[in-house]
């Protein structure tokens, strides 16, 4: 009749609860999420999930809430009867510990409260058993008096079908909801199903690929850069990118009127590779800024000219104004502060935060620190162990360096990455590297839980995971997760399937310039090793071809 009957705590600890379903599990995530984590106003006690209805009553000076789920109709008759009787009895039975701001372990729980929670909910279920089975009989009584009087007939025409019926067996009735049984749950979950075999070597090789790292003379291991085009040839290139310029004649002070319907062409033209159409202006009125006034011999010394003054704009858009050397800051933490370097990955949806952290830590794995991974995504299904495949993976590759934390879902992101610190400063961690829940940047609620997490601990690098492929919306992804920091701005940006989109580059323009924050890495497929640092020479050759 009750599905689930849970203590938790405000940050997410479930002191105990009735049962560990998949599906009660994720009322509970459900309930954190819609009542607690968005802190809304006037938030309903009583809200729906899937088949599921979910009650609650909140200790608010105890910080502690009490829920309920049930999908039985019977229960809602004394689910609030309930949640007051076990709010009330719980606060009296651990008044001294929560006085101190201290809750009671899942064994103290056990002992002490769960009798009497179970001599509450079965007084008030027989009760309700009662109530219902009075009100069934007057029911049917009622049902008898209006229907007429045929039961004679009714029983000749039942005894001639029982032979037939009992010859052919009870046949199933078909299930018109979407309610799964226990045996058909059991089917679906796959989460207890996982492999504990060791990836074959040809397996591995799927997903380490040809490496580009290069070795510094101090033993470093470097990612390379992305390389322009080998085959491009550079006069074909600038003919074709400037050819726009083959109206004006050298020989002459360049002015305004001359340039203005050139570089419209020219606008036109970095808009088609993705550079959003505000930034383009921008761009070009840098540009014609620089140009007005200069004299030119030649046409060719003319689209020498147009071609440096943009190749000037864009590498000092590009590059960046601090050092981007990871490996340097990691070991400077290392040696004057003795505590694991933390980088975090945020993001929307679906851009490859969990493939980009997984690449993170196989070039770090290179450079010989011991990596612990923080399962931080405690809401999407699956989150912990997509990171757990890529984890086994880069154990059988590396070594026994590096190794997933995590603590289920459900949890407070803040809680477990605090736990996670905690647990890496015990077994000498060098870095933790920092999964986090993928987030609509216009979900105003998800954008300012993002804001607590940071703030749970200290992160050295906040790095946003965008992908190539998004278009000028990404523009407004990074307005809005660089304003979500409000006590810090993002560190950098990570490109993810660069690869995808060939001449389309004008995506890393665009969010560079519009919150000056620069590109880190650039990713160039699925494979661990396929990770880039950015050439600011290579987004030009590809902007103004």
């Amino acid at each position: 009749m009750l599905d689930l009957f849970a203590i938790i705590t405000k940050g997410g600890i479930v002191l105990w609860k009735t049962s560990d379903s998949a599906a009660c599990q994720k009322c509970l995530q459900v309930l954190f999420y819609e009542a607690f984590l968005s802190e809304r106003k006037n938030m309903e006690t009583t809200f729906h999930q899937d088949r599921f209805t979910i009650q609650f009553q909140e200790s608010i000076q105890n910080g502690i809430v009490f829920a309920v789920a049930f999908q039985d109709a019977k229960a809602e008759a004394f689910t609030q009867s309930l949640l007051n009787s076990m709010h009330n009895i719980f606060i009296n039975l651990y008044q001294e510990q929560l006085k101190n701001k201290d809750f009671p372990s899942e064994d103290d729980i056990i002992r002490n409260f769960v009798p009497l929670y179970n001599a509450k909910l079965s007084q008030l279920s027989k009760v309700s058993d009662k109530e219902n089975l009075t009100s069934n009989e007057v029911n049917r009584q009622e049902k008898n008096k209006a229907l007429p009087r045929q039961q004679p007939r009714q029983k000749m025409h039942t005894s001639k079908q029982a032979p037939s019926t009992s010859k052919k067996g009870k046949k199933e009735l078909r299930r018109w909801d979407d309610q799964l049984t226990n045996e058909e749950e059991e089917a679906l979950n796959y989460s207890g199903n996982v492999s504990n075999e060791v990836p074959s070597s040809s397996q591995l090789s799927n997903v380490v690929g040809d490496t580009n790292f290069q070795k510094t003379k101090k033993g470093e291991v470097v990612i390379g850069d992305l390389e322009t085009d080998p085959n491009q040839n550079s006069a074909t290139t600038s003919s074709s990118a400037f050819s726009f310029f083959s109206g004006l004649i050298g020989g002459k002070y360049l002015k305004e009127e001359d340039l203005d319907p050139v570089l419209k062409k020219v606008q036109e033209h970095i808009v088609q590779k993705n550079v959003a159409n505000s930034i383009s202006l921008e761009l070009c009125k840098s540009v014609k800024k620089s140009l007005i006034g200069k004299k030119v011999s030649s046409f060719e010394s003319v689209k020498q000219t147009v071609n440096d003054a943009f190749r000037e704009t864009l590498t000092q858009i590009l590059t960046p104004s601090t050092s981007l050397d990871l490996l340097h800051s990691i070991r400077a933490v290392q040696k004057n502060e003795d505590r694991p370097y933390t980088i975090s990955l945020i993001g929307v949806n679906g851009v490859g935060k969990s493939t980009t952290l997984a690449k993170l830590a196989y070039w770090l794995l290179s450079n010989n620190f011991r990596i612990l991974v923080a399962a931080c995504d405690t809401f999407r299904s699956g989150a912990i162990e997509q990171l757990g495949v890529h984890v086994k993976n880069l154990q059988s590759l590396k070594g026994s360096s590096i190794e997933l934390f995590a603590q289920g879902y459900g949890k407070d992101s803040s809680f477990v990455v605090k736990n996670a610190v905690d647990y890496a400063k015990k077994n000498s961690f060098d870095v933790i590297l920092i999964d986090t829940a993928g987030r609509r940047h216009n979900d105003q609620r998800l954008m300012g839980s993002l804001e607590k997490f940071t703030k749970a601990t200290k992160l050295d690098k906040i790095f946003q995971v965008a992908e190539a492929l998004v278009g000028t919306d990404s523009l407004a992804q990074a307005k809005h997760f660089q304003a979500s920091l409000y006590h810090r701005p993002l560190d950098g940006f990570i490109i993810s399937k660069v690869d995808t989109v060939g001449k389309m580059v004008g995506v890393m323009v665009g969010m560079v310039y519009s919150v000056r924050v620069p590109i880190v890495f650039v990713g160039v497929g699925q494979m661990y090793s396929d990770l880039r640092t950015l050439s600011v020479d290579w987004v030009v050759d590809q902007l103004i071809k």
